[in-house]
């Protein structure tokens, strides 16, 4: 056999494609899985940013049959399998970190919401914040007063308008101003 049959029958590489869908839908598992770990991780990180995971995506859409050793290593699903298990570990905390109530003093429902919201009581409200951010509450009628100081009327009253509107400004607001009490 001479030299230009051997070379014949050595079969020619396939072409390179220029796009490949998978590691577009899936790069940084894709990557993680031949063997690029830190590549991966990066791009897993990155991929918390929409827009930055658009671009991710393509960058490795168009460069990792150029860059990864697909056909020549295997795929390792066990560690696509960690890296999707830790991928939805840190989504899982940072969505537990957003679900929590801020008490940091910027989020302060208002006496206002209070009866829009079934349920919400200011003076719970206010003990659960002196618990956990050391911060100070005044009671509902010491609030109505400094909203609405334009309303003077008897502590007797106050006392009766107080337990007509049980944890309600907008009805304690409305007592306050008619001038009859309300049957209890």
């Amino acid at each position: 056999m001479n030299q230009w049959e051997e070379l014949k029958s050595d079969p020619e590489p396939p072409p390179v494609k220029p796009f490949n869908l998978i590691a577009f839908f899936f790069a940084p598992f894709y990557y993680i899985g031949y063997g690029q770990y830190l590549r991966g991780l990066v791009f897993m990180l990155v991929s918390l940013v929409p827009v930055l995971a658009l671009g991710v995506s393509v960058y490795a859409g168009f460069r990792a049959n150029r860059e990864l050793p697909i056909g020549q290593r295997a795929f390792d699903w066990r560690a696509v399998f960690l890296g999707a298990v830790g991928y939805l570990a840190i989504l899982t905390f940072m969505l537990s970190q957003q679900s929590k109530p801020a008490t940091n003093g910027l989020f302060s429902p208002s006496v206002e919401d209070s009866s829009l919201t079934p349920g919400f009581s200011p003076e719970l409200y206010c003990n659960q914040v002196n618990r956990s951010a050391r911060t100070t509450c005044m009671d509902l009628e010491t609030k109505a007063k400094l909203s609405l100081p334009q309303i003077e009327a008897s502590p007797q009253r106050w006392a009766i308008c107080k337990d007509y509107a049980q944890g309600s400004n907008q009805l304690l607001v409305t007592c306050l101003r008619t001038p009859q009490l309300p049957q209890i």
